[in-house]
């Protein structure tokens, strides 16, 4: 019989296309067995169409990030289990996050961007409407070892903190967490087909061990009392002596509830056809295992520090970084500068303070795209701190720079020699599109107020904060999408002049786009910039390039109802970069 309210999103990361040394691909086949189990009707009973399943390649950071955005079409009433097997790692700032297919590493730490972060996550979760969700974690694996002196151990990534279980619990009502091991253990893999803990966890949810028929429902705390005493069974029986030596001798399945909530159905009973009420004044849960009751206070003080400072930084040459996943209300966030091409976007509100190792903060080729912009093309050197407060404030003895953008700037300004045509100097300034030259002057040509300094160059907006600073960037990212079609190692010349010229229309379509849909037409460009770097790659990945392109279609979807022509450009440029990629 059906189990109509529920859903699932089963995600196993077997292998990483980046990194290799951290494949696991027992934990894609955990994913997909408990899928085609969830789904039987003789078992758990979930609708086929509300299971969704990611493994591998389709376990990338945007298909996970996008299966989490559709569990908020859910209601009150449903039931939703997440299941996630890979590997859980700490970024470069510190911070949890669940590694995906395309997560890449950098000095043995995740690269900022490349996974689902614990802010993410919870981000993520607060959304779900669902009043009953399990959230599964197996994310720490240690397999068998060569006791071979000299070998060196795979990395077994690390479970989930306390702190992050904690937060999770205050993403809404009706939160379970269960963890493959407590916090310092590791998960064992085992030998068999599937890792020990997704063993034990598909025998419970056929309803054996400690499961019990609850008037034909499982109960989450009788799946979890079995999954503990099953792996306290299994580990010492099944696991050799020199991997228990090398890693411990217990794993140890953990609950994490708040205090006071009581169980909920996970499943139909063995598939079960006649349906009571499911018991809520079930016993207690059994104190030898591994509970942990967390006060609701504690819960959402872990969530809120988790969700209100997010921190960037390290050596991130060449990277782009950013923070991306919506309008953030967050009360520090801090961006640790040490290298050029980096970019923070998002809509910041609340203080962002930007720490450097010196006094230089060389913003050559950086872009911080949001409700407060602050940019210029050289170098900004200031002799005392800068901050940023209700618009953009330099304070120190120097300016120096191309560019300087604010509402107040304090400190000697010097403007050498400027020429060219189109030049206008001052707050909501405008150029009379006359060539200009001076020598070591001011011009100004008609009307303009220099109390405040804006320099725009290149082409004109109407500068009016987010909305300007998203029409410069669709321009200047498309620009540089249609450089790189240009100098593609492969494809035909008729193909890339294709592409480049609906590239071309693509930007002029996107920068027609009305103001409140600015940030969805900056996720068109960025996209096909995606896509457009994994067709011209030397031995592009075809499969990376399919996805990417689907994505790039989705995209340009959001856009269609307030601008219906960019979805067919999306679709032809999907297309063509499918061609190149397999010329």
């Amino acid at each position: 019989m059906p189990f109509p309210q529920a859903h699932a999103l089963l995600i196993g990361v077997g292998t990483y296309i980046h990194a290799s040394r951290y494949n696991v691909p027992t934990t894609a086949a955990d994913a997909q067995a408990l899928a085609a189990l969830v789904q039987d009707a003789q078992f758990c009973g979930y609708p086929p169409d509300q299971v969704t399943l990611l493994t591998d390649a389709q376990a990338t950071r945007a298909d996970i990030l996008a299966a989490l955005e559709r569990l908020a079409q859910t209601s009150a009433d449903d039931t939703v289990l997440l299941f996630y097997s890979g590997h859980g790692e700490y970024d470069r700032s510190s911070n949890y996050t669940l590694t995906t297919h395309d997560t890449q590493w950098q000095d043995g730490r995740v690269v900022t961007g490349t996974g689902i972060s614990q802010a993410e996550l919870l981000t993520k979760l607060r959304a779900i409407p669902a009043s009953r969700v399990l959230l599964i974690f197996n994310a720490c694996h240690a397999g068998h070892l060569s006791p071979t002196l000299g070998d060196e151990a795979p990395p077994t990534g690390h479970a989930l903190p306390e702190q992050t279980a904690n937060a999770l619990l205050a993403t809404g009502s009706g939160r379970v967490v269960i963890t493959a091991c407590r916090e310092n253990q590791v998960a064992f893999v085992g030998s068999g087909e599937h890792t020990l803990f997704a063993q034990a966890l598909l025998e419970g949810l056929r309803g054996g061990g400690e499961v019990y028929n609850r008037n034909g429902y499982i109960s989450v705390f009788d799946l979890y009392t079995h999954l503990y005493y099953t792996l306290d069974e299994a580990v010492p029986r099944l696991v050799p002596q020199f991997v228990r030596d090398q890693y411990g001798s217990k794993q140890e399945p953990e609950l994490t509830i708040l205090k006071g909530v009581g169980p909920f159905a996970v499943a139909r009973y063995r598939g079960a056809t006649t349906l009571g009420d499911f018991p809520a004044d079930q016993s207690p849960l059994d104190r030898e295992t591994a509970v942990r009751e967390v006060a609701p206070g504690r819960s959402q003080r872990a969530f809120q520090n988790i969700s209100s400072t997010v921190t960037i930084q390290g050596d991130n040459s060449g990277q782009s970084v950013g923070i991306n996943y919506g309008t953030l209300s967050q009360n520090q966030q801090t961006i640790n500068n040490q290298a050029p091409n980096q970019g923070a976007q998002g809509n910041f509100q609340g203080p962002v303070t930007f720490n450097q190792s010196g006094t230089t903060f060389d913003q050559r080729g950086q872009q911080i795209r949001g409700d407060q912009y602050n940019a210029s093309r050289d170098i900004v050197q200031a002799g005392r701190d800068v901050t940023q407060v209700r618009g953009d404030y330099v304070h120190g003895d120097k300016v120096r720079g191309d560019k300087v953008g604010g509402d107040q700037i304090r400190g000697d300004i010097t403007i050498g020699d400027v020429s060219g045509a189109g030049i206008a100097i001052g707050h909501k300034a405008h150029s009379s599109g006359r060539n200009v030259a001076t020598s070591g002057g001011d011009y100004a040509g008609g009307n303009i107020d220099k109390r405040a300094g804006t320099v725009v160059s290149g082409d004109q907006f109407t500068m009016s904060g987010t909305f300007s600073g998203a029409m410069l960037n669709i321009k200047s990212t498309l620009s540089n999408v249609a450089q790189r079609i240009g100098a593609a190692p492969h494809g035909d010349a008729a193909t890339k002049a294709q592409l480049q010229a609906l590239i071309t229309q693509l930007s002029a379509e996107l920068q027609q786009v009305p103001a409140e849909h600015a940030r969805d037409a900056e996720a068109v460009a960025e996209t096909a910039k995606v896509v457009v770097e994994q067709a011209t790659k030397a031995q592009p990945n075809k499969q990376l390039v399919q996805i990417s392109a689907e994505g790039l279609k989705q995209a340009a979807q959001n856009l269609a109802a307030v601008l219906p022509t960019v979805l067919p450009l999306a679709q032809k440029i999907a297309e063509a970069l499918r061609t190149v990629a397999i010329s």
